[in-house]
């Protein structure tokens, strides 16, 4: 699924969005914000179509991230909410920043970004998996690997806990 953020920049066209603290940054948030709890409620319905596999590129907890860097605290219309329970976190470690136009950012601040998103993860609780550096298809392999080597340990203990349901009836 498309990044949020990167869409709402685009159709709005905030000019000052990295002007820290200022409304048009929380806007932009509460924007970003609104529209990713849209498309995840989407994967809801789409687990009939795709019961397997969806990847998203940018989560809920991105959004508390990039509050506090943009804003210095987590509005609490974002904080509040429920967050659907990922699966896995692939964390893909950062290549050198190329500035598009839409995102102002130095590389020393897509540094900080990056680690404050990875820290959102682990205080929600997650454990994200690092992606190292490596070609596209390298990636590829490696988080398909991950995914898998997930799956089975998934798989796994369903069949242990069924397993020792069955053995406890008996």
């Amino acid at each position: 699924m498309e990044e949020v953020a990167r869409k709402i920049i685009i159709e709005k066209k905030y000019s000052k969005y990295l002007d820290r603290y200022d409304n048009e940054a929380l806007n932009l948030l509460l924007d970003t914000y609104n529209r990713q709890i849209d498309k995840e409620k989407d994967l809801d319905k789409a687990d009939d179509v795709y019961p397997h596999t969806v990847f998203l590129d940018r989560g809920i907890i991105d959004v508390q991230a990039y509050s506090k860097h943009l804003i210095g605290y987590t509005p609490k219309e974002i904080l509040n909410t429920p967050v659907k329970r990922y699966g896995i976190i692939l964390a893909l470690e950062r290549l050198p920043l190329i500035n598009d136009g839409l995102r102002r950012e130095t590389e020393e601040e897509a540094k900080i970004i990056h680690q404050k998103i990875i820290q959102a993860y682990i205080d929600a609780g997650y454990t994200p998996e690092i992606i190292p550096v490596m070609s596209i298809k390298e990636r590829l392999k490696y988080i398909l690997e991950k995914i898998n080597e997930i799956e089975h340990k998934a798989t796994d203990k369903l069949s242990c806990d069924s397993c020792e349901k069955t053995l406890a009836g008996v």
